[in-house]
């Protein structure tokens, strides 16, 4: 790919990922208030809870195949097909898994519910592992448009949802239910990516270099999946659900805006460095460029955020939320510190 064809292509990626993750951030923002409104924070605690299991099995479902098929110089139908059975089956062993284990770990934590949360929210595995392949396939033609307007679609879903059952008195499912059907409308639609059925069968030879990338890459990411939650998982040891409740609001509020911000220039910096590698001048001045103007957004926004998060809290949230706001403002100015390593990963996988 040449240097102007890449340059057009990033740029219209951040049109359409800067655009839709607005509108997205909106509508996000919109049913959050409203369903934390009415759900307890006890509710959010358990879910957070879960997110914990569910969260560090989803990264061994991806396996890291769907950044080492961006990754790939290039990829033929065969390791396409091999790499979504193989992706597959991981998943359906590691819902099973979780099924199994469910009612230990609610046990460990005092909460039946817990075991039937877990168990419901495990299937979000296999629906993962379902949209590995075809949006390798979009990103390797830095089909941006197709990503936003999908994920797009899939989090408007997830948001109507939410305020739907919170309204109808589904309590704690909603956050289980609503993020399922999300998910669901995003796999249907990337599913037509595939163009053909993928070929039943998997050859592990065809796939060893696929796999050797997605497994340093994985294991990259579950050690800092465990790094950004341990603080919850230590939590929920020792404290009360309403407490796991009160910290993981607080915290999804705080990062709230550095995590959409950095994720616009994440998923559009790593599928252009993957094709712009062998290039290294080019992918130096691109990397210097996306990390400037990630900070020169973000910092205004946690600074702000900071400063007036009692004040948006009693207005958005009512005062039953304010224990939040020390917690808001403190993991603001940390997450200051964060922005810069948040770029980072992504541009060090892209160069392979």
């Amino acid at each position: 790919m040449d240097r102007q064809s890449t340059i057009s292509k990033v740029v219209n990626g951040f049109a359409w990922e800067g655009s839709t993750k607005l509108l997205v951030q909106l509508i996000t923002w919109v049913s959050t208030i409203l369903v934390a409104r009415i759900l307890s924070p006890e509710d959010y605690g358990i879910v957070a809870i879960s997110g914990i299991f569910v969260g560090v099995l989803a990264i061994i479902t991806d396996l890291g195949f769907m950044s080492a098929l961006i990754n790939q110089k290039d990829i033929t139908d065969e390791e396409m097909d091999s790499s979504f059975w193989f992706s597959l089956l991981i998943s359906g062993l590691l819902f099973i898994l979780l099924y199994a284990v469910a009612p230990y770990i609610a046990a460990a934590y005092g909460s039946p519910i817990l075991s039937d949360i877990i168990r419901v929210s495990a299937i979000i595995l296999p629906l993962t592992s379902l949209k590995i392949v075809p949006t390798a396939i979009a990103m390797r033609e830095l089909n941006y448009k197709y990503r936003a307007i999908t994920e797009m679609g899939g989090q408007f879903v997830t948001a109507a949802a939410s305020i739907l059952m919170a309204y109808n008195g589904f309590g704690v499912w909603t956050l289980v239910y609503s993020v399922i059907l999300g998910q669901a409308v995003v796999v249907l639609a990337y599913l037509p990516l595939l163009k053909h059925i993928p070929a039943l069968g998997i050859h592990f030879k065809r796939i060893r270099g696929i796999i050797t990338y997605g497994m340093h890459l994985m294991f990259s990411q579950i050690l800092e999946f465990f790094t950004l939650r341990a603080d919850v998982f230590i939590i929920s040891l020792f404290m009360s659900e309403k407490l796991v409740g009160f910290y993981s609001m607080g915290f999804h509020l705080a990062t709230m805006p550095m995590d959409k911000i950095g994720a616009v220039f994440n998923r559009v910096g790593f599928p252009a460095i993957s094709r712009i590698k062998v290039n290294v001048e080019e992918s130096r001045r691109l990397f210097l460029y996306l990390h400037k103007y990630l900070v020169i957004i973000t910092y205004p926004v946690l600074v702000g955020f900071m400063l007036i998060a009692e004040d948006l809290v009693v207005l958005f949230l009512t005062e039953k939320w304010l224990p939040v706001v020390p917690l808001i403002q403190v993991l603001c100015l940390l997450n200051l510190l964060r922005i810069s390593g948040m770029i980072l990963p992504y541009v060090l996988a892209g160069l392979g």
